[in-house]
């Protein structure tokens, strides 16, 4: 399935003036992301946002639903915060398929520095339409 591209959005949209602009490479059926964590995205002082944190997270999980199963939106999503993601810090972000089921996916992700887990997360996303 060929990727679609999504300009104006905040995560991946490489148009979008105030957005993440990350972009995915494809493997093992994981969507991988490297980010490096800039200065607007804080939240406490030297400290990148939870909520930065969480979409994320979403956006690593949305793209390989959407690679390998087809357009859907987030239906419930968790995240366990496990250390601070610090302004400088150089994040890879993983995404993956746990399992689908019709037109429910279930997924997870984690957002790892180095060897150090910063945040995981499980969503369960659901399907909106074939691509």
């Amino acid at each position: 399935m060929k990727e679609i591209v999504y300009n104006e959005c905040f995560a991946c949209g490489q148009n979008n003036p105030i957005g993440l602009k990350l972009q995915f490479e494809y493997e093992d059926n994981h969507a991988i992301a490297n980010w490096e964590c800039p200065q607007q995205y804080a939240g406490y002082p030297g400290l990148i946002h939870g909520g930065i944190v969480s979409t994320l997270l979403d956006e690593a999980m949305a793209k390989i639903v959407i690679k390998n199963v087809g357009e859907a939106v987030t239906g419930k999503m968790s995240v366990t915060f496990r250390n601070p993601l610090y302004i400088g810090e150089k994040v890879t972000l993983i995404g993956e398929i746990s399992e689908v089921k019709g037109k429910i996916i279930k997924t997870k992700a984690k957002i790892m520095s180095k060897d150090m887990i910063i945040a995981e997360a499980t969503a369960i996303y659901i399907k909106t339409r074939t691509l």
